[in-house]
């Protein structure tokens, strides 16, 4: 018995040197093998926080007050079999469910369950569009920081009026959590403010 154990014992060292030269290798590699493996988890957290659709479907009542508000803008707030199939197709590409998509300040669709925060959220991305502060960011940065700037900005925002637009408590708890997200992404891609 005590034989058996003394073989494990020496076993396990040998793994855990392997481990250990392992570890030195990545962090030695001018930090590139750490960035892959920081890339890595930061991959697998955003499928986490992005791959399914948490809480319940906005209210028809204030879903039609919110495209009446963005129709007055000159926008449309589509919600529709074509944004349904629209939608549908772009989460067979990106593998994820997707509750609704910005293409400017003008062009929102919205999937068939999408939630209160996140019809709200796009009307941020809207804004963001309109008052040219995503192409101020492209232009200032690049469109990876733009589209993390807008997303942060967007998650804050929610937060702010969380209360006021009577978010459900999973849904904040989400963009908490998505908004940490958002400002690590920031920090990996080396955005300094």
């Amino acid at each position: 018995m005590i034989v058996s154990i003394v073989k494990g014992i020496v076993k396990l060292a040998k793994q855990l040197s392997k481990f250990v030269k392992w570890i030195d290798e990545v962090l030695v590699r001018g930090g590139k093998g750490a960035l892959k493996v920081e890339e890595a988890l930061q991959e697998a957290k955003r499928i986490e926080l992005f791959s399914k659709i948490v809480g319940k479907p906005i209210s028809k009542k204030l879903l039609r007050e919110l495209q009446d508000e963005f129709k007055k803008l000159g926008g449309d707030l589509v919600y529709d079999k074509n944004s349904f199939e629209y939608i549908a197709s772009r989460e067979k590409v990106y593998n994820e469910e997707i509750e609704a998509l910005t293409f400017n300040e003008e062009l929102i669709y919205l999937n068939k369950n999408t939630t209160t925060s996140a019809v709200y959220e796009e009307l941020i991305h809207a804004e963001q569009f309109r008052s040219g502060k995503y192409n101020d960011w492209v232009n200032k940065y690049n469109n990876i920081i733009a589209e993390n700037l807008m997303e942060k900005e967007a998650a804050e925002e929610l937060l702010e009026n969380a209360t006021k637009w009577k978010l459900p408590t999973e849904e904040v708890k989400l963009i908490k959590e998505r908004l940490e997200y958002f400002k690590n992404e920031l920090k990996r891609l080396n955005y300094d403010k």
